[in-house]
């Protein structure tokens, strides 16, 4: 577990589908990035815990791991909150932080993904048939702008942050499996739709002010 240091995201304004966002630019210094590449590393050549057979990122698209660790640690850059890259037998549940009470989990995509889609996924289906409970309270969404492997710089962007009970209403269709040959069922989170940033920062402003534990 690391606490990285406190970043002040630079503010940005980006068009997505009809609808300009405020959004929050976050960059990824050389050390903090080899904490995801490490992380990276680690999960490309170990098991994963379960029974199934190959490596413990078997099937994910190169980076993907990466990714996912980028957009976590810019988010605990952002609250100057701890975040835990070791490994979990069962998983994370669903929620990469908690805070104030509320459970939260970031999801990012690949810039590739966001010029095509404008969109994260939240899976609903996976790959095994079952159907996966949504833990989060809110979901925290955005998409790697860059990501300089060679110098070790990344930097993410935040477009919003949507409820539980919002993701639920939203459109479900496919996305990508762990295993190369098969689907899972995904909601679609389009950054269109998500809530403002500035009313995350009003919604834990006013539980500290309520005394709700950190």
């Amino acid at each position: 577990m690391i606490t990285p240091s406190f970043a002040r995201p630079k503010i940005i304004l980006k068009q997505f589908d009809d609808v300009i966002r405020e959004c929050w630019s976050v960059s990824i210094p050389p050390d903090e990035y080899s904490v995801c590449e490490n992380e990276e590393w680690y999960c490309n050549t170990r098991k994963n815990g379960s029974n199934r057979s190959g490596t413990y990122a078997k099937g994910f698209r190169p980076g993907a791991i990466r990714t996912g660790c980028l957009g976590e640690l810019a988010f605990a850059k952002l609250l100057k909150l701890p975040v835990d890259f070791g490994y979990k037998n069962k998983g994370d549940g669903g929620v990469d932080f908690r805070l104030y009470g509320v459970g939260l989990d970031v999801k990012v995509s690949y810039c590739d993904t966001y010029e095509r889609d404008h969109c994260n996924r939240v899976q609903v289906i996976n790959d095994r048939g079952k159907r996966v409970i949504s833990k989060a309270d809110f979901y925290v969404s955005g998409y790697v702008e860059y990501d300089d492997p060679d110098n070790r710089q990344a930097e993410v962007i935040f477009t919003g942050w949507i409820s539980r009970n919002q993701l639920e209403k939203a459109n479900v269709n496919q996305g990508l499996s762990i295993s190369v040959d098969k689907k899972t069922l995904c909601y679609k989170i389009q950054f269109s739709d998500l809530c403002d940033l500035s009313n995350m920062v009003e919604f834990f402003s006013d539980r500290m002010k309520r005394g709700v534990p950190r």
